[in-house]
């Protein structure tokens, strides 16, 4: 299915799918998110989230990501992103 990703959440959701791989040991849970976002806007999206094609993931978890994150950084993660899924 791919439907319209509204604008306001096209930067949060891409960085969700981007972040995944580099985060799943420690956040299983991102996991299932990102395959859900992929049903729901389509594979071609997302292969172009986790390539950071579109330029629209967030500047500074690509940052923070490019480097060992702190602890305290991913528990941050976990909390933000979870508190996005209880939206859908």
């Amino acid at each position: 299915m791919n439907r319209e990703l509204d604008e306001g959440l096209e930067e949060p959701i891409s960085s969700i799918i981007w972040a995944t791989p580099r985060l799943q040991s420690e956040v299983q849970e991102l996991v299932v998110v990102a395959e859900q976002l992929t049903l729901k806007y389509g594979k071609e999206f997302a292969q172009s989230c986790r390539a950071n094609a579109l330029q629209i993931v967030n500047e500074k978890l690509v940052h923070k990501l490019s480097v060992q994150a702190s602890t305290r950084f991913l528990c941050l993660l976990q909390h933000t992103y979870a508190s996005l899924v209880n939206m859908f």
